[in-house]
């Protein structure tokens, strides 16, 4: 049985990260492509644009690999912007056969954590309260404000971490992603719901079908993100209109610094989406014409329980999506992915210079 709800909750999460290309931090984070910045700052001017706040989870440790005072300045600019700037924990970078010689060596020499250890998952419980807690202090020290919201790399939770959140005085949690294999404990698919005296804010999922006979996963649907990355302006629509019919109070609007931006699966060539950043856009300016929808970001619900309560009773029921075109375009993008993740890109790339 459904139920109609009176408003949807969007909150606008962005992973501000950047550890590939010729130079990470700034085509990755800043969104540099030919001096011009689209980036987590371009992110910033949308929401603010329309008198939005997003919560912005910063992995405080690539200080390790581009230096503090960088991370700093990201952290306050943001701050100043009004932003809510929480803490996102990648312990360890892997070695990644697309990167560059320089970055590979770099990577192994000065990721924060080694990266076989590259997961929360990875840490024992004591461990990764130690990662929670010395991240939160580099960001206290930064903006004079201690984060108490988080998101873990890669999706990596287990119920250790819940623990380790408590003990290091966090409040909300966005890691768990329903269906993912480095998430080792999800108490809801995209329900939020309290784990202890953790309120937990899912990754939030579309099921894209196809009307057409397609073999293995995509003839059963395909789980994506409701994501600037992945969806398009009407399926996002419709996640907000099907979702109010449903009894679905709640969308995590998922990003990355780097979401403006395309490149290949190489990191050798970053360009400029214009088209994605039309997206967001035009969706956040729904967002804000529509009486049935509100933007929150993470610490704007912490602060307002009614708000909290509400969403606790939030449906659990999956939006479906009819959509050949995209489940085609998505193919290519995984087999294109694939080739370079079996090793065949990395022989192509020994022709490209260093």
């Amino acid at each position: 049985m459904t139920t109609q709800c009176d408003r949807m909750i969007i909150v606008p999460t962005i992973d501000v990260e950047g550890v590939h290309g010729t130079d990470p931090f700034n085509q990755m984070v800043l969104g540099d492509v030919s001096g011009e910045y689209h980036g987590v700052f371009e992110i910033s001017d949308i929401l603010c644009h329309n008198d939005m706040e997003g919560t912005f989870f910063v992995d405080v440790f690539e200080s390790s690999l581009w230096g503090e005072d960088q991370f700093s300045q990201l952290c306050k600019d943001l701050d100043l912007q009004g932003q809510d700037v929480e803490l996102h924990t990648h312990p360890g970078w892997r070695d990644d056969p697309c990167d560059f010689p320089w970055l590979r060596t770099l990577k192994r020499k000065q990721s924060y954590l080694s990266g076989d250890r590259n997961f929360m998952t990875k840490l024992s419980r004591i461990e990764q309260e130690s990662l929670l807690n010395n991240g939160a202090e580099m960001i206290q020290s930064w903006i004079g404000r201690r984060p108490r919201i988080h998101r873990s790399g890669g999706y990596s939770i287990n119920k250790d971490t819940f623990d380790a959140l408590v003990n290091a005085g966090f409040s909300i949690d966005s890691s768990t992603h329903y269906g993912h294999p480095n998430t080792h404990y999800c108490p809801s698919v995209i329900q939020p719901t309290m784990v202890g005296s953790i309120f937990e804010l899912p990754v939030t999922l579309m099921c894209y079908k196809s009307s057409l006979p397609l073999p293995g996963c995509f003839g059963r649907g395909k789980l994506l993100k409701t994501d600037i990355d992945t969806s398009w302006l009407n399926e996002l629509k419709h996640y907000v209109e099907s979702g109010l019919r449903n009894g679905v109070r709640y969308m995590n609007l998922f990003m990355h610094s780097y979401s403006l931006i395309t490149f290949d699966p190489a990191y050798r060539v970053f360009k400029y989406s214009s088209g994605k950043a039309k997206i967001l856009s035009m969706f956040l300016e729904y967002c804000r014409k529509s009486d049935h929808v509100q933007v929150m970001s993470c610490r704007q619900i912490e602060n307002d329980r009614s708000t909290v309560e509400y969403l606790k009773e939030s449906s659990n029921k999956i939006i479906e999506m009819r959509a050949d075109r995209h489940i085609a375009s998505l193919g290519v993008k995984m087999i294109r992915n694939r080739i370079y993740e079996n090793g065949i890109g990395e022989r192509l790339l020994r022709r490209i210079p260093a």
